[in-house]
Parts: C-alpha cells; sequence; structure tokens
C-alpha cells in the first residue's frame, strides 16, 4: 500500500512538471513550433495531440532536446494509454545526448536553466520508471519478473526490497523441490542473501537424507568431506562405522582405521577390531586335570591320576573322571570300562546298562556285541541277551550278518541265532554286494547273504574286479571269472591288474600287456612295467625309463624318463638325468628339468628343490619364492609353511610373506587358525598373520571341531570358536 500511494503521488509531480518544467529546458537557434503546440496541449490534458506535436518537432529538428525530454516524460508515465518504458528509455537518452552537445553553446548557457534542474526533472523520470517496473515485476512475482528489474534497474530505489522478494520466492521454489542439486545451486546463485545459511542446513539435510537412502559407503563418504562439520556430520560418521562393522571378521575395522585415522569412530572401531580378532570364547575350567585329548564330534576325553571323564565344549563334565577306558558314541551310546568292566552310558552321563560286561562293542542297528564270562553274545539297548547261546568269538554286524567263531572256526549267523553259515571257515571276509568271500583249507570261494555258494572254494587266490567279477588263480593262473562260475578271461596268466576304462594289464612274469573286458589282446607283452589307465592314457616302462600310451597302443610320451607322474594342472611330472622338469600331454617342456625334487602344482604353485634347500615355482616357471628353505608345506591352497633354522613362517602362493619366520612352531591349519609356539609359550594366528589368540598359554592343541584345549600353568581353558 505504502509503494502504491508513492507511486501515485510521483505520477502527480511528472504531470505538473511537464506543465510548468519545459519553459527551463531550450535547445537553442530551432524552431520551437510544434514544441509550443506540444505543450498547450499537455495543459488541455491532450497528451496524444501533445506526443504528436513533439514528434513533428523531432522530425525537423533531431537535435531539439526538451521535445525528446518531453516524450520521454510522457511515455514513462504509466497513466498514459501509450505508456511504454523501452520508448521513455530512448528519448530519455536522446535528450541527454542533444544536451550534452548543446550544453556549450553560448545562447544555450544564456537561457537553459542549470543543470541541477535539469537533474531533478531526470531523476523524477527515473523514478517513474522504476516505479513502473517496480509494480510489474511485482504483479508477476516470478524470479525472472523479479531478475528484470534488478538487472535493468541497478540504482533503482526498489532493489533492496525486489532482491529480497526474489531471494525468498527462490528460497521457496528450492524448499519445496527438496534437492542436494537444487540446493547447490541456491548457494551459488544467491551467494551474498541472507538466507544463504538457512540454505545450507537445508543443503545438509537433504544431503544427509539422500546419503542415508542410498546407504552406501561412498556416499557417506561424500557427505562428510564434502560438506565438512555440520549437524549430521557425527550421524553420518555412525552411519558410516555402521556399514563397515555390518560386515564379519576383522577386515572392515581395518580399514576404517587405515582410511578414516581422524574419525570420531576411530576409538570404537579399534576395540571392535580387537574383538573381531579375538573370534573365540575362553572357558576356564575349574577341574584338576592332567590330560586332554582333542575334541571329536563335540566331547573331549579328559584324564585325572588315570582315570578318564568326558567334557563338552562348554567345559561341563559329562562322565565323571572314575573310569579306565571310554569307548566312542554310537547310536548315543558309549562303551565305557570300570575296574574292568565295561557298561554303557548316554551322552548325558546317564548309565545305562551297568558295568558288567568283559568286552563290549558299539551298537548298530539296536544291537551290540559283549562278552560275559568269556563267551560272546549279543544285546539290544536294555540289555537283553538275543542268543540262546554264547560264542568264543564274534565280529560286528554287517548287513544284518555277524561273524562268530566256534572251535577256531568262523560262520554267520542273524540277529536271532540262526545260523546262515556254518562255522567250519578259516577266513570270512565281506564284500560288496551282501556277499562273503570264505576260506578253507587255504582254498577261497564265495557266498551270497543267504549263504548260497556263488563260487566253490577251490580258488588259491581270490579278488573283487570289475562288474561283480572275480580275479582268481588256479593252478598258478591268474584269469577272470563271473559270480555263476564263468572264466571271463581263462587263467592263463602269471598276473593280472585291475581293470580301467576297459583294460587290464597282464603278464607272462616278464613283459606285461593289456587285454579288454573279452580277454582280447590289445596291446602285446612288450612292457617291463605297466600301470592302469587314466584319461585314456597309462605309465609303461622298458629298460627302466617310462613313457606313456594311449589305449590303441600308441606311445604319447616317449620311453625316456626315469620317472614319471601326472599333475594336477595336466601337465606330467617327470625325471631326466636325474633332474626333475615339467612337460605337457604333447612331450612338450613346459619347465626345463633342473630340480632336484619337483612337487605337483597346487592353486597353479609347485615346491622344488636345489641343492637340499626349498623354493616354489609357478606354472611359467619363474620362482616365486627363492629356493632357500629347509622345508616347504602346503597347510591350505593359499598357504605355505616355511623352515630355515628352527624358525617358521608363513608365505602364500604369490611368494607373499604372511608371517615371518619367528615361530618355533607353526601347526597345521584347521578351523581358520593355527597353533603357534614361541619362547615356550603357544597361542594361535589366523590367516592373515594376525595373533587371535596371545602367545601366552604354556600347552596348547590344535583347534578340531571348533574347540581347543589351553593350559597355563596349572589351570586347563577351553577356547571355544564364536
Amino acid at each position: 500500500m505504502f509503494f502504491f500511494k508513492i507511486y501515485n503521488l510521483l505520477k502527480k509531480v511528472l504531470i505538473l512538471l511537464i506543465f510548468v518544467g519545459t519553459n527551463n529546458f531550450l535547445s537553442g537557434n530551432t524552431g520551437t513550433g510544434d514544441f509550443k503546440k506540444g505543450l498547450r496541449a499537455i495543459r488541455k490534458e491532450k497528451f496524444i495531440l501533445a506526443r504528436s506535436h513533439f514528434i513533428n518537432q523531432l522530425k525537423n529538428f533531431p537535435g531539439h532536446a526538451p521535445s525528446a525530454y518531453k516524450l520521454a516524460q510522457l511515455y514513462s508515465n504509466p497513466g498514459m494509454d501509450f505508456f511504454n518504458l523501452d520508448s521513455a528509455g530512448f528519448y530519455f537518452q536522446k535528450s541527454l545526448e542533444n544536451y550534452e552537445e548543446k550544453k556549450s553553446h553560448r545562447y544555450f548557457k544564456k537561457q537553459l536553466i542549470l543543470r541541477e534542474d535539469i537533474e531533478v526533472y531526470l531523476t523524477l523520470i527515473e523514478n517513474a520508471i522504476d516505479i513502473a517496473e517496480y509494480s510489474a515485476a511485482k504483479k508477476q512475482a516470478t524470479i525472472s519478473s523479479y531478475n528484470n528489474y534488478l538487472e535493468t534497474r541497478h540504482f533503482g530505489i526498489h532493489r533492496d526490497e525486489i532482491m529480497m522478494l526474489r531471494n525468498m520466492l527462490a528460497f521457496t521454489i528450492a524448499d519445496s523441490l527438496n534437492t542436494v542439486k537444487i540446493w547447490e545451486e541456491f548457494i551459488e546463485v544467491y551467494k551474498g542473501s541472507s538466507l544463504i545459511h538457512s540454505a545450507t542446513q537445508k543443503l545438509h539435510q537433504a544431503a544427509f537424507n539422500l546419503a542415508c537412502v542410498t546407504n552406501t559407503i561412498a556416499d557417506f563418504e561424500y557427505f562428510i568431506y564434502h560438506y565438512h562439520q555440520n549437524n549430521h556430520t557425527e550421524e553420518a560418521w555412525e552411519k558410516l562405522y555402521g556399514l563397515y562393522a555390518s560386515k564379519s571378521g576383522p577386515d572392515p575395522f581395518r580399514e576404517f582405521i587405515t582410511r578414516y585415522p581422524n574419525s570420531p569412530m576411530i576409538e570404537k572401531a579399534e576395540i571392535e577390531l580387537q574383538k573381531a580378532l579375538k573370534p573365540y570364547f575362553e572357558i576356564q575350567i575349574d577341574d584338576f586335570l592332567e590330560e586332554t585329548e582333542p575334541f571329536f564330534k563335540g566331547f573331549s576325553i579328559v584324564s585325572r591320576t588315570k582315570k578318564q571323564g568326558l567334557m563338552n565344549e562348554k567345559g561341563e563334565i559329562i562322565l565323571p573322571l572314575i573310569y579306565d577306558e571310554l569307548g566312542e558314541f554310537s547310536e548315543g551310546l558309549m562303551p565305557v570300562r570300570k575296574e574292568n568292566k565295561f557298561g554303557y552310558v548316554t551322552k548325558k552321563g546317564r548309565i545305562l546298562l551297568p558295568h558288567q560286561y568283559d568286552e563290549a562293542g558299539q551298537f548298530i542297528n539296536g544291537r551290540a556285541v559283549v562278552s560275559l564270562n568269556g563267551e560272546y553274545t549279543l544285546i539290544d539297548t536294555t540289555g537283553k541277551p538275543l542268543l540262546e547261546k554264547g560264542f568264543e568269538e564274534m565280529g560286528e554286524e554287517v548287513s544284518e550278518l555277524i561273524p562268530v567263531v566256534v572251535n577256531e572256526k568262523k560262520g554267520l549267523i542273524n540277529h536271532k541265532g540262526e545260523w546262515k553259515l556254518s562255522a567250519v571257515y578259516e577266513e570270512i571276509k565281506f564284500i560288496s554286494g551282501h556277499r562273503f568271500m570264505l576260506n578253507k583249507e587255504e582254498k577261497w570261494g564265495v557266498v551270497d547273504s543267504a549263504g548260497k555258494i556263488l563260487l566253490p572254494i577251490k580258488f588259491n587266490m581270490l579278488e573283487e574286479s570289475f562288474s561283480g567279477n572275480f580275479k582268481a588263480q588256479q593252478k598258478g593262473k591268474q584269469g577272470i571269472i563271473n559270480p555263476v562260475g564263468k572264466w571271463i578271461i581263462l587263467p592263463r596268466y602269471e598276473e593280472l591288474g585291475n581293470m580301467s576304462e576297459g583294460l587290464l594289464y597282464f603278464s607272462d612274469g616278464k613283459r606285461f600287456g593289456f587285454l579288454d573286458t573279452l580277454g582280447n589282446v590289445v596291446i602285446p607283452l612288450k612292457y617291463d612295467k605297466a600301470g592302469s589307465f587314466h584319461d585314456g592314457m597309462c605309465f609303461v616302462s622298458l629298460r627302466n625309463k617310462w613313457g606313456i600310451i594311449e589305449k590303441s597302443g600308441r606311445v604319447i610320451i616317449p620311453l625316456y624318463y626315469e620317472d614319471i607322474s601326472f599333475c594336477a594342472n595336466g601337465w606330467l611330472r617327470v625325471r631326466k638325468n636325474k633332474k626333475w622338469g615339467y612337460i605337457d600331454k604333447k612331450n612338450k617342456i613346459k619347465i626345463p628339468f633342473s630340480y632336484e625334487q619337483a612337487g605337483d602344482f597346487n592353486n597353479n604353485t609347485a615346491i622344488v628343490s636345489r641343492d637340499k634347500k626349498y623354493g616354489l615355482i609357478n606354472i611359467n616357471g619363474e620362482i616365486v619364492s627363492e629356493i632357500l628353505y629347509d622345508e616347504i608345506t602346503f597347510l591350505s591352497k593359499n598357504l605355505i609353511r616355511i623352515h630355515v633354522n628352527d624358525k617358521y613362517g608363513i608365505i602364500d602362493t604369490a611368494g607373499a610373506l604372511i608371517v615371518p619366520l619367528e615361530y618355533e612352531l607353526i601347526g597345521e591349519y584347521a578351523d581358520g587358525l593355527m597353533l603357534v609356539g614361541r619362547e615356550g609359550k603357544y597361542g594361535f594366528i589366523n590367516e592373515k598373520g594376525d595373533i587371535v589368540v596371545p602367545i601366552e598359554y604354556d600347552e596348547a592343541d590344535g583347534f578340531s571341531d571348533g574347540a581347543a584345549w589351553v593350559k597355563m600353568g596349572d589351570k586347563w581353558f577351553i577356547l571355544k570358536l564364536k
């Protein structure tokens, strides 16, 4: 309302000036006919007519400054129908130019009003134009309209207000969109605004919200370092730390500490790193123990004063330390010996069957063999005898049949005591297909589980062969016979090998060849030694030189190597002139013969030796670990134990040192940890060489089933992996 009143007041002043101000603005030696007519028209408020007269005056006299000035006044008056700021500006500029050109003219100086009077008029025109543009900008109320005013009215009396309105409008728009990009643009464009502080807070909130939505390490890291300290920095650090902490193992904490050493979360990360590096619980055992055995299936046998008991991984005594001998659990029961008598206990330590047996076996199918008063019998889980009489000896049940001994002869019974095979044999062997090989008077035969004779007891030698058949010896010669007694390969050979990939070697006692499954000679007798086929290849030797043949008999690796074996990567490890090297299956040398020993490849790395020292090479033949160690042993696919001068360390398959040569002992790799010893103390390290169990114990066993025994002084502890 205030600005509207000012506007109307200026409008009236402008009209008054048009009436009274003209006579003080003369141009010199120019005609003034139209100019005077224009003045009269203004007095009569005929403004369109006045405009025409002033324009005509300028046409006739282009340098007539008063006419240009009057036109600028008329065009800048918002009350005129022909109101036009561009035209007002044009004539205003023209009047200034004409004034500058003629103000030095003598006649002009004499009759013209003072410059200060002219500037009053010009200021009023400027103010009128300013009010008009100010009103237009407020009416449109857009960023563009406000910017147009600010760009054209460099000295406008309303600049501060328009700038404030523009900034507030821009802030409102940015707040409605509320994106990181919008707030960054606002801050860049409106640097000097009083709203910058609020906009910066809004930017930080939007950026933090965005990082929370994406929830990535990269976005929280960008927020922290790009926006520096703000109200959300502490929370952003917590979120960033949480992403690292959500990962398993010590590596995330180690990375966080290395990457953000100045983080406010660094102390917490260091604490959690130590916890992560301690992947176990320590359980102190208050009971005095003398010896412990590794855990097996969740239990450990412990002893004191030569008496044994059973303890679980929680350190709880399951069986008191009163037994002379403990067996193994089978079907939930364990045979235990006390005062030379056996009984059975459950996994909870309850005595199921009293200590009354001289011997006791494991339960199988709910039955166990026990000895009582010098005889063996079969009992169930209640202790009830299942047989009417006992035997001199009994074996464990197989295929629901039990071998027994009567008068030093063996037979077979079922769990009811019914004879399936009379006790007349010197030996009974269980073989595949629920069959048994029998020996009687140094001859062998075969029966099935029903006691039916499959092969008569007449062979000097009998072994299982391919497809349910048997390798048998008759009259000193070997052949292959099927389960019904028909010879597949007649018994006429000194020696037969095992069938492999459809071929088996045969020998006349001097040379070796190969037969097929029907006994046909595929490769004649020509080699001194022969093995079995593998992937279509077989090792053979002649005159102490080894090579490889394929199934057709074609030689694919010439017979001139002193030793040969397959490698896991498909190569062959061979020795020539007492040096080892590697070739492929086409006899192409892959790694030259230059080593005293050469092992198989493991993860593309092999152990080799020279001058009784060991090192590592890769499949390119490159030495990845110098040949200087006394001993090298693979502990896992990527962990290799090294030994020099009574000190042990660990390297990887690339030869990189993981654990320095500083330990007197490094045990096997089990459950992700290795037992280490130094200066008479023991602890554990992980695969990165981190000490995860302090080297402070006097005794220690390796981890087994996720638990390990350690001892400090006279106290035992169980280390249980988390």
